[in-house]
């Protein structure tokens, strides 16, 4: 019995659901990279550049920089015009550090956090002790309150109702 070729295979219906999760899992490094990279950062302090110069001053390798910024270009964090790349007003408002209603960190955090290790926080004992000492280094706000200790209080208030309707 030899192997069946995959277009000689039957495809399942619905197979897009797997295709959009590994898309999403692509847009998702590629997003992260430009924030860790402070593409957007730089961006916004330098304004519209080239991707020759984009690709000195954050400091990334050119031979992958038209693919890259066209891709951040076409999930809409960035803006094309003559050659030449700036923020969108997604990536102005949000991606930029210095802005109040900054997102990078949640992205930080989510790729820091036990979400890159489901197989390991399942298998754990005590999985949200876990999740806590992986966020540690999280910034505390004003009230000196740990955006990450809030997180987890919501969190734990439905675990700690679902235990006590089943007699836990």
């Amino acid at each position: 019995m030899g192997i069946k070729k995959l277009a000689e295979e039957q495809i399942p219906e619905k197979i897009e659901v797997i295709e959009n999760l590994i898309y999403a899992y692509k847009f998702f490094q590629v997003l992260r990279t430009a924030i860790d990279s402070g593409l957007f950062d730089w961006l916004e302090k330098t304004g519209a550049s080239t991707r020759e110069e984009i690709a000195i001053g954050v400091n990334l390798q050119g031979l992958f920089m038209k693919g890259y910024l066209q891709s951040l270009a076409d999930l809409g964090f960035l803006v094309r015009s003559n050659k030449r790349y700036s923020n969108s007003s997604i990536a102005s408002s949000f991606l930029t550090r210095h802005k109040d209603t900054y997102q990078g960190e949640r992205l930080s955090l989510t790729a820091s956090s036990d979400w890159k290790d489901l197989l390991h926080m399942f298998r754990s004992k005590n999985p949200m002790l876990n999740f806590y000492e992986a966020c540690q280094d999280y910034e505390v706000e004003a009230d000196g309150i740990h955006e990450l200790d809030k997180a987890i209080h919501r969190l734990s208030i439905p675990l700690v109702m679902s235990k006590r309707s089943v007699g836990v």
